[in-house]
């Protein structure tokens, strides 16, 4: 599941949700939820008679109508997006993601710009290495990155070449 952020201001957060199928079903639904923190539906798509055996990806549309936009430090808010697939009305399959809703562009003068408001950015690139385990980190040296990342005041965080660790 891949969130597109598309349209995203204090007014609504547009997204596209694309659901990438391995099923080869001929009768197949796909239903998307938003829930916000408090675990209220705030949106809601989907798409049924797909044809899971002639595609291999679906793009369903939501739309948060007055989101509270991800602040970064500041105010870190998540939303939760579920993605049901349904074969004859019943789930078969479920995923959650979460995604905090923002804009992010870069302008000449200004610099960087989080929400329309400009924003310093200093940070780190991260890797997953510690001396004796390599990339076998534990929960610890998760944290004890992370303390040091923010200790420093750190405001981005840029993960190395490789898929890291959820």
């Amino acid at each position: 599941v891949l969130i597109h952020q598309k349209e995203i201001s204090g007014s609504k957060a547009e997204a596209d949700v694309e659901v990438f199928l391995s099923a080869k079903d001929r009768r197949l639904g796909i239903a998307v939820s938003v829930f916000d923190a408090d675990d209220r539906c705030v949106a809601k798509g989907r798409k049924d008679n797909i044809d899971g055996t002639a595609t291999n990806s679906v793009i369903i549309p939501v739309t948060v109508s007055s989101p509270r936009l991800w602040q970064g430090r500041q105010d870190p808010y998540m939303y939760k997006v579920r993605v049901e697939l349904q074969r004859d009305g019943k789930t078969v399959d479920e995923v959650e993601q979460k995604t905090g809703f923002r804009s992010i562009a870069v302008d000449p003068r200004q610099g960087t710009l989080l929400n329309g408001q400009v924003v310093q950015v200093n940070g780190f690139c991260r890797h997953e290495d510690v001396a004796g385990r390599g990339s076998a980190l534990l929960f610890e040296d998760y944290r004890r990155d992370m303390d040091l990342i923010l200790e420093s005041g750190a405001t981005a965080m840029r993960l190395a070449h490789y898929p890291h660790g959820e």
